[in-house]
């Protein structure tokens, strides 16, 4: 037993005299490997620790190849999802968009590339292999981009007709017929002032020609030109002054009526205001009113002497008795002049009637304008014009649709 310990560490030495140690061991001295033969070159062997870079690059490609693929297939599922609610041109622009952001990233990741292999020169003989990888991931990417492209389309196809079929859809809800338009239009006007300034119309081109005709008839009947000679000034300046009034009071209506007078009259201050307006009109169509009512009666003069006349069969008549020129008419002077004011009593009662449907027409405009005058001094109304706020507007209390 000593004798093998002594043998293990003893020291072994060579025919030169030199002390050789064992190969596990960590001195300078151990075996070294023999030298290669003559006439063959060394070879380069990667060493390990370039090796396991490359493959460390190669698994952190894949996996950011990996990361960017799930990255487009969620953006696809993202625009699949908005395409279905979003209008053709943003679906344009979005798409133009991610193929700008693609061509960045690629261009980002052939600069990084670039830059690696600048660094790391030991990694050329493995480009090769490199290129054809990153050909073939831009071959799948091009596909995939394609491929997304023409998804985008279809879904542009199908998005196109519904958003038109739903413009189409609010373009005829939202158009008006001709007969809604003039349904408006006529909900604007106050219509009873309309036909009121109607009549008024009527009855004083009516009124205006009966006289003008009755007058120069009854001057050559008479045989007396100065008779009733400012009857045509008078008829001309009345029936102008009739016209102007009879435009204002519509004008006055229509602002003081629904809905216009919310809108004009949305103040306390202008409620009182068009109060003293309707006032005004209404003190102005009572004179009127009596005024006409006292030509009415003047109108009817003519009417009764002339069917008086016609009525009883007289043997003469004296004109003098009633304030005319011509005296007295007996025979066959008798018998024309009956003749002629028949056709005087056609016009004067033209004219007894135009001014009864004038009378009329100014006991309507009364109606409107008390209606009118009512209307703003009642204290909902007055609130409504006053103030104009949502609650009030939707109150129970106001009636806001005032179409026909």
């Amino acid at each position: 037993m000593s004798g093998s310990l002594l043998d293990m560490d003893s020291p072994v030495v060579d025919e030169e005299g030199r002390v050789l140690k064992h190969a596990d061991s960590d001195s300078v001295n151990s075996i070294p490997p023999p030298p290669p033969p003559l006439g063959m070159s060394a070879v380069p062997v990667a060493s390990e620790e370039s090796c396991d870079i490359t493959e460390q690059e190669r698994l952190r490609q894949a996996d950011d190849e990996e990361a960017e693929r799930q990255h487009r297939e969620l953006e696809a599922q993202q625009l699949q999802q908005q395409h279905l609610y979003a209008e053709p041109n943003q679906v344009k622009q979005e798409n133009q968009q991610n193929l700008q952001q693609q061509q960045e990233n690629h261009n980002q990741q052939e600069e990084e590339h670039s830059f690696q292999q600048q660094q790391n020169p030991e990694e050329e003989p493995l480009q090769p292999q490199q290129q054809q990888q990153s050909q073939s991931n831009e071959e799948d990417g091009a596909e995939n981009d394609t491929q997304e492209h023409q998804s985008q389309q279809q879904m542009l196809v199908t998005v196109e007709p519904t958003t038109s079929s739903k413009q189409k859809e609010a373009a005829e809800g939202h158009s008006d017929t001709c007969c809604d338009k003039f349904l408006k239009c006529l909900g604007l006007v106050p219509c009873p002032t309309l036909l009121s300034w109607i009549l008024l119309l009527l009855g004083l081109g009516c009124m205006v020609g009966a006289i003008l005709f009755g007058t120069w008839d009854t001057r050559t009947l008479l045989e007396d030109d100065d008779l009733l000679w400012f009857m045509e000034y008078t008829v001309i300046g009345v029936s102008v002054g009739m016209f102007v009034v009879g435009c204002l009071i519509l004008v006055s209506s229509h602002l003081s009526s629904e809905p216009t007078s919310r809108r004009v009259f949305n103040s306390f201050k202008k409620n009182r205001c068009a109060q003293g307006m309707n006032i005004f009109a209404l003190v102005v169509c009572y004179i009127l009113l009596v005024a006409w009512v006292l030509a009415t009666a003047i109108f009817a003069v003519p009417l009764v002497l002339i069917i008086n006349m016609l009525i009883v069969d007289a043997e003469s008549v004296d004109l003098g008795v009633y304030g005319f020129k011509g005296g007295v008419k007996n025979g066959t002077h008798l018998e024309t002049f009956k003749k002629d004011s028949k056709e005087l009593l056609i016009c004067w009662g033209i004219v007894f009637c135009s001014s009864v449907v004038i009378v009329n027409s100014l006991i309507c405009f009364i109606i409107c304008v008390t209606a009118n005058i009512t209307h703003l001094r009642d204290n909902r109304f007055s609130t409504l014009n006053a103030y104009g706020s949502e609650e009030v507007r939707n109150s129970k209390h106001s009636v806001l649709d005032t179409n026909m």
